[in-house]
């Protein structure tokens, strides 16, 4: 079963329909993460200190206990500070791009089209973690470390990005295991 957190994106219904076994929370309501088999930290559509400090806490706990964990957008950028990097502000950023793939691990392609809407980005990654895709709006598109993904995009909302959310998937479901051992 997956933890689906709600940090109040506005795609949070086509997040729920790329994935078939899941709970939804909102990021007010998650007290434990006991008995899931991974997390997905949804984008968020405001910034507000609450939401930022619980969604540390769920991000150190799977990272401590070795959940799977896919922070998508805002996600994402909560992964990196969460583990010891940074982010920063820039243009708004909105709309379908292509993203370039460094390394093959999670699609099989060169380049994805995907949605992106944010005004941050990951400027450094965590420690240990390695950066597998980089675009025109950010050098830190996909990070990766193991089991513990960022993406700075929306892939619910595109062909591409919801085969890398099946990917995730594959990985949580333990059929998928080339990820976290390269």
């Amino acid at each position: 079963m997956i933890l689906i957190i709600d940090n109040g994106s506005s795609y949070i219904s086509q997040l729920c329909n790329a994935v078939s076994e899941y709970e939804l929370k909102r990021w007010s309501d998650t007290t434990s993460m006991d008995g899931y088999d991974g997390v997905i930290l949804s984008g968020r559509n405001k910034n507000n200190n609450e939401i930022n400090v619980r969604n540390i806490g769920i991000v150190r706990y799977c990272y401590n206990n070795n959940i799977p964990l896919l922070g998508i957008c805002y996600g994402a950028e909560i992964l990196a500070l969460a583990l010891g990097g940074t982010i920063m502000k820039t243009d708004k950023v909105h709309g379908y791009y292509d993203i370039r793939i460094n390394e093959k691990i999670l699609v099989d392609k060169d380049v994805i089209r995907v949605f992106e809407s944010h005004g941050y980005i990951i400027s450094k990654i965590p420690q240990g973690f390695r950066s597998i895709a980089y675009s025109q709006n950010s050098k830190n598109e996909i990070i990766i470390k193991d089991n513990m993904i960022g993406v700075q995009f929306h892939p619910e909302l595109t062909d591409d990005g919801l085969a890398l959310i099946e990917r995730f998937l594959m990985l949580v479901r333990k059929e998928y295991y080339s990820l976290a051992r390269k």
